[in-house]
């Protein structure tokens, strides 16, 4: 699970509703373009952002697991496909990648 402040899921979407809540039946938001179809696939995948992000932490952490009998930290942040998930994930959190190793490997909050 993340640290994120973004309000936690599940986040539910279906193929009938265009409107993504929580369980608790919290809207978080509602597609509204100019296609149907397009606005039930835009909320299918809203709804599924809590979960995609859950999972593409879980997988670098488990790369990582792989990875670190072989390699360096620094050569595991350097690989290509770590700095897109760092990206990716930087971008759904606002949280730096970099500020954030450099502040755990110091002993402050990550």
């Amino acid at each position: 699970m993340t640290n994120a402040t973004h309000t936690p899921g599940p986040w539910i979407g279906n193929e009938f509703s265009q409107r993504i809540h929580t369980t608790d039946d919290v809207t978080i938001a509602r597609c509204e373009p100019h296609s149907t179809d397009m606005a039930r696939a835009n909320a299918r995948l809203i709804a599924a952002a809590p979960e995609l992000l859950d999972m593409l932490i879980k997988a670098k952490q488990e790369m990582w697991t792989q990875a670190q009998h072989q390699w360096t930290m620094g050569d595991f942040k350097n690989w290509a496909i770590i700095q897109q998930i760092d990206a990716v994930l930087e971008k759904a959190d606002g949280m730096s990648r970099t500020r954030s190793a450099i502040a755990k490997a110091k002993g402050g909050a990550a």
